[in-house]
């Protein structure tokens, strides 16, 4: 979670209690993803998920996502169910965030990176399961295809990169990270040749937004339920296939990444959705593009050392990066047969 939690164990109490009715005894907080996650226990022990969201959430996001949750659960997909309030509402608000509550689904979560090779391809069912579903759903929030990826994006990078080299001191980690930048720096130059007139021929489609395995919970070393709708967005469908990809596999966990099983993942998700040659041909561009221009998790860092979840986390995107540039060949090679 980037921002801090805005609550104390004493308010939650008081919040529940006054917004929901509920007798809280037990809190347990748990430090996942984008959000603050916290499982309260009731006087019977029955245990609730409260998740508070970061300020830049909308009330807007909260409530499409429980359209979407309710669209998905009826059509076979297991998810957490809303709980509302006692004036109706599926949502509070409380010094500037959002917070809802969820009936607790038994299960765990796993690392990024920890999937087996069978656990890598169940992603790839459901993950095209339920975007065949949300296919019948309304346009999600429909992004500018110009401005998601562009020629643009890498000039602003290009200037971005250079002003934070010169924030950098001459500790060991700057250092590391200014090589970093240094990399991207030079990768923004390569990838300048790219033909950006093909991102208009990409399929979009409705998609979960972080289709991820942090956002799968599982029992038995099966997913038993699929989390966090509030960032979906109708966008290019082979943003989300790789992503979810790399999130998954054992074999990416040092930032590699395995032409093999990533077919075999596109393989399973094409039994369900439709892909033009566009998508196949520019699926690791359209990652490399998006991976080279974000400054993510370093910047967090620069502003607070204590984020150094976040900043590993972009030593691995640019790990992810200089492995993408390798295997394009072998990728290229491999589409063509």
């Amino acid at each position: 979670m980037i921002e801090k939690t805005i609550f104390t164990n004493d308010k939650i109490k008081e919040v529940l209690a006054e917004e929901y009715d509920l007798n809280i005894v037990k809190i347990e907080h748990e430090d996942r993803g984008s959000s603050n996650i916290f499982y309260v226990y009731d006087e019977k022990n029955k245990r609730y998920v409260l998740k508070e969201f970061e300020s830049r959430c909308t009330e807007k996001n909260i409530l499409k996502e429980a359209e979407i949750i309710s669209f998905v659960k009826n059509r076979g997909i297991n998810v957490p169910n809303y709980i509302k309030t006692k004036d109706d509402r599926y949502y509070i608000k409380y010094n500037n965030r959002i917070i809802i509550l969820m009936d607790y689904i038994d299960g765990y979560t796993k690392e990024p990176n920890s999937g087996t090779y069978e656990q890598t391809m169940e992603s790839a069912e459901l993950f095209g399961k339920l975007t065949k579903i949300l296919e019948d759903f309304e346009v999600i929030e429909n992004i500018e295809i110009e401005e998601w990826c562009s020629k643009s994006q890498l000039e602003k990078a290009h200037i971005k990169y250079k002003e934070l080299i010169s924030k950098l001191g001459d500790s060991d980690i700057e250092l590391k990270i200014k090589s970093d930048f240094e990399y991207k720096i030079k990768l923004l130059d390569r990838l300048s040749t790219f033909d950006f007139s093909v991102i208009k021929k990409l399929t979009m489609k409705n998609c979960h937004g972080d289709f991820s395995i942090m956002q799968f919970l599982y029992k038995d070393e099966k997913v038993v339920a699929v989390l966090d709708f509030e960032r979906a967005k109708y966008i290019p469908v082979i943003w989300e296939i790789i992503r979810s990809y790399a999130s998954i596999d054992e074999k990416c966990k040092d930032g590699d990444f395995c032409v093999d099983n990533f077919l075999d993942y596109v393989k399973v998700v094409r039994k369900y959705l439709d892909l033009n040659i566009y998508d196949i041909k520019y699926m690791p561009y359209v990652y490399l593009i998006k991976f080279a221009i974000s400054t993510y998790g370093y910047v967090e860092y620069m502003e607070n050392n204590d984020y150094t979840n976040l900043l590993n986390y972009a030593f691995w995107r640019t790990k992810m990066c200089k492995s993408i540039e390798l295997i394009l060949n072998e990728y290229n090679n491999k589409i063509a047969k």
